[in-house]
C-alpha cells in the first residue's frame, strides 16, 4: 500500500513524466554490458590456445572510451 503512493508522491515532487517506449533509448551502452558479463571460458587444448590467439590477434580489445565515442557521434 505504501509503494503506490511513495511513487506518487515522488513523481508529484519530482516533476517527472511517463516516457513511450519509442522515445527511450535502449541501445546505448549495450556493448559494455555484454562484454562485461561475458566470460570467455578458457581453452582446453593446443587448437583452442592458437585459435585464441589468431582471434585476439586480429581483434585487439578496445579502451572503455571507444564504444562511447562510437555512440556518442551519431
Amino acid at each position: 500500500m505504501f509503494a503506490p503512493i511513495l511513487f506518487g508522491v515522488a513523481s508529484f515532487v519530482m516533476k517527472s513524466k511517463f516516457v513511450k517506449a519509442e522515445d527511450m533509448d535502449f541501445f546505448t551502452g549495450v556493448d559494455e554490458v555484454i562484454a562485461d558479463t561475458y566470460d570467455e571460458p578458457p581453452p582446453k587444448n593446443i587448437w583452442e590456445k592458437f585459435w585464441l590467439w589468431i582471434v585476439s590477434a586480429l581483434n585487439p580489445p578496445l579502451s572503455p572510451g571507444v564504444l562511447t565515442r562510437v555512440y556518442s557521434s551519431r
